[in-house]
Parts: C-alpha cells; sequence; structure tokens
C-alpha cells in the first residue's frame, strides 16, 4: 500500500484509467455480507409467491466493477458488502431464499446481463437505469441527492450553470445527455469510479465533481481528501437509488416491492447511519461466539507471534518508547480485547523479509500486507480491515497522469502489487 492521499500529490493514478473496461469477461462470484438481520417483522405474499420462491430458492443479484462505495463493495474479491449488501441480506431472509452476487467488469455488462435473464436484478440502480424501457425499478432503499464537491478555495466560486466548469462524474452516475443539456456551458468528464473522479478535483484535473450525496461524503472522510468538500446541491431532477429487474418480470417486482416495504423505518435509518462517514462499516458491535473447536485453539494458542514493518507508518511504527503504533496497531488491539489473544511482535524491515518469517513458521502472522495475486500465492488473507487508493507522485509542476507517460521513468517500491498491472497496462513505462 502506497500513501493515503495528501493535498500536496500530484495526480490520482485511477483516473488515468480507461473507462470502458474489457468485455466479455467472466463475472465475478461474491457472497453477500450483510450487517442487517430482520427482527419480529415479516412480509405477508400470497401463495403463488411463496411457491415461486421456494422453487426459484436462489436471487442473482448483478453488481458492476469497479466498487461504489459505500453502497456495494469488494474489498478482499470475496464478499460484497456496503448500504446494498444490508438490503440485499434482508430481502434474503424475508423471502427465505439464497442471494448471490454476480460482479461485472462493466454496468453495460451487468445491465446485458439482467435483460438477457443471466441475473435477476441489479443494485445501486438509479437515473441511468430508470430512462431503459427494458427495465423496471422496485421501491427506493435510499435517496440520490446529486451534491457538487470542488476543492475548499474554489467552492465559493462556482456559478448557479456551472459555465466554464470541469464537471468529473462516474461514467453511469446519471445519463451523460442529461448532464449536459442542464449544464451546457460546463465540460463533462467521465471517470470510471467514484473516487477517480473525485480525485481529479482534488488534483486539480477538474472543477467539480457531481455525484450522490451519500458516496460524495465517504470518499471525502474515507480516503483523507481534506482539500475538497461538499459544495452545493445540483438543482438536477434524479431517481432515488432502487434495484432494477426486467420489466417483464412483474412477479419479482411485485414480491420485491412488497418485502422492501416490510423493512421498518428504524432499520433503514441504523443502515443509513452504519455506512455514513461516521457509522462503523466494520462489525464489532455483536457478541464474538466461537464454536468449540476454535474455542479450544484459542485456549491452546493463547500467543500470536506477529511480523510488523517497523517502519510503515501510519499502519506499523514504532515509537519513541518503542511501543507499536499505527493502523494495525489498534487493530491488534482491538481482537486482543475481543478474543483474549495476546500478540508478541517481531519486527522485520522489508515485506519479503516479514513474508519469509511468516512463510518459515517464525510468525504466524504478518500485520499489515496488500492483497494482491502474487501473495495469495504464499499467504492467506484475513478479510480486509483498510482500504487505501493509490497515488501517483509527481512534481508540482509537471502534473502528469499514467497515460502521459510513455518512455519515461516510474519508482515503485519493491514488491509493489501493482507491478505486473502496469507492466502490461503501460508498457511504454520504464519501471
Amino acid at each position: 500500500m502506497m500513501q493515503l492521499l495528501r493535498t500536496g500529490l500530484a495526480a490520482l493514478l485511477l483516473g488515468s484509467l480507461s473507462v470502458t473496461p474489457p468485455v466479455e469477461a467472466a463475472p465475478e462470484s461474491l457472497q453477500v455480507l450483510g450487517r442487517s438481520n430482520v427482527d419480529d417483522y415479516s412480509v405477508s405474499l400470497g401463495a403463488a409467491d411463496w411457491a415461486w420462491l421456494r422453487q426459484k430458492g436462489t436471487l442473482r443479484l448483478g453488481e458492476s466493477a469497479p466498487d461504489y462505495a459505500p453502497f456495494g463493495m469488494t474489498g478482499d474479491g470475496r464478499h460484497y458488502e456496503g448500504l446494498t449488501a444490508d438490503y440485499a441480506q434482508l430481502l434474503g431472509q424475508l423471502l427465505h431464499v439464497q442471494v448471490v452476487v454476480q460482479r461485472y467488469p462493466s454496468r453495460a455488462e451487468s445491465l446485458q446481463a439482467l435483460r438477457g435473464g443471466e441475473i435477476d436484478l441489479l443494485g445501486n440502480a438509479n437515473g441511468f437505469e430508470a430512462g431503459d424501457p427494458d427495465l423496471a425499478m422496485s421501491q427506493a432503499y435510499a435517496d440520490d441527492l446529486p451534491t457538487l464537491v470542488a476543492r475548499t478555495d474554489d467552492s465559493q466560486d462556482l456559478p448557479p450553470d456551472l459555465a466554464g466548469k470541469r464537471v468529473a462524474m462516474l461514467y453511469h452516475y446519471l445519463p451523460p445527455d442529461t448532464v449536459k443539456a442542464f449544464y451546457p456551458e460546463a465540460s463533462l468528464q467521465l471517470y470510471p469510479s467514484t473516487l477517480s473522479a473525485i480525485g481529479a478535483v482534488a488534483f486539480g484535473q477538474a472543477d467539480v465533481y457531481l455525484g450522490d450525496s451519500i458516496s460524495a461524503h465517504y470518499l471525502i472522510s474515507k480516503n483523507y481528501l481534506n482539500n475538497v468538500q461538499l459544495a452545493d446541491f445540483s438543482r438536477l431532477e434524479v431517481q432515488p437509488f432502487a434495484f432494477a429487474v426486467s420489466r417483464d418480470n412483474t412477479r419479482l417486482l411485485r414480491i420485491l416491492n412488497a418485502a422492501l416495504q416490510a423493512i421498518p423505518a428504524g432499520e433503514r435509518m441504523s443502515i443509513l447511519r452504519r455506512w455514513s462517514a461516521g457509522g462503523a462499516s466494520v462489525p464489532g458491535q455483536q457478541a464474538l461466539h466461537f464454536s468449540v473447536k476454535e474455542q479450544r485453539w484459542l485456549d491452546t494458542h493463547p500467543r500470536i507471534r506477529v511480523a510488523v514493518n517497523e517502519h510503515f507508518p501510519p499502519l506499523t511504527f514504532i515509537d519513541d518508547q518503542g511501543q507499536l503504533r499505527g493502523i494495525s496497531a489498534d487493530v491488534l488491539a482491538r481482537i486482543s480485547l475481543r478474543t483474549g489473544l495476546k500478540f508478541d511482535l517481531l519486527r522485520g524491515g522489508s515485506l519479503n523479509e516479514l513474508i519469509g518469517q511468516v512463510r518459515s513458521g517464525q510468525a504466524d502472522v504478518l500485520a499489515a500486507a496488500p492483497v494482491s495475486p502474487e501473495l495469495e500465492d504464499q499467504l492467506r488473507f484475513t478479510r480486509p480491515y483498510l482500504t487505501n487508493p493509490f497515488v501517483l507522485v509527481t512534481p508540482r509542476k509537471v502534473a502528469l497522469t499514467l497515460d502521459q507517460m510513455d518512455g519515461k521513468r516510474l519508482a515503485l517500491i519493491r514488491g509493489n502489487v501493482l507491478r505486473d498491472y502496469l507492466s502490461e497496462t503501460f508498457p511504454g513505462v520504464h519501471l
């Protein structure tokens, strides 16, 4: 993992990725990891609908890459979590079916899968999908309040029509033609992810970000973007977030609406608070219940050897008193509090050295490591406890994107997980 986004950095790496992902790629299968559970409420359906659900057994929920935080996120490549995932879990429990997630490389491919019957419903659908004559929208589960984000020093100078401004937007947030018609004097720039779009504003590649208020607030707070802020609300007319289904699938639409209607207002507010920037996005309030086998293992392994890099702030570093500090140290302290495990630290230097300690049996756990296919061949990973964007650091007067670095030299830390991706995608860059 590289340094967190800061005001002085010159360009966001993700901003240089293509908006058009590869086509014809197989979807990823993900497991729903919801934080909400049905408690003392149910849905009323007719006998024919219950029979249809029993026969079906599974609802296939479609998603598209990259993550649309905090609605749908796949931090570990195996689980699907977020605001939409919480509603998906509630739907599964209310309807007594399993909800499985199919994640496609692009929004276009997920929409095509819905039209072709490969999936039953699509999450995070809003005004972009509402205008499609082949689709029908369920009852809303979250409001879409279009928000304008600008750099802190520019936020007071936004004209209502955004005349002369470069507007950054996720390519499937709203129909581009709708935005261009509403802001004819602005220049619309489409980005492959919400993070790359809002990062373009933070680093001066765009003037304004247009997106929904929930994700905008989440991204600003979680990614430490301290030079941008919510500047104003757009007057664009939009649709709230809902599930999209095929227009001719009237039975499923009716069932979804009944289930969503059954979810109490208090539960809806809990989900919204959970995924607001100030809420807890990692489960930690519930009591831990271990199986007999797990408890026996804990009793026989009370101390765990942890390999740490003592020069890896803000994740792991040693303070003036010789104590381990940082984000990883805080996570270990929380685990110790909730499980009773004690951690013995083994200090190391490079990532390769730390991996060697774990593989040789000198250490049981590596405190902080980026997930990559290369490392997954050597280590088993927990679910992530920190999601952190990569950045491209350039001199202030020579701000570049990766697309502009053909023939130029790019420095990487040895073992950087992006090396193979950069070599394949940007072969003209000298690593």
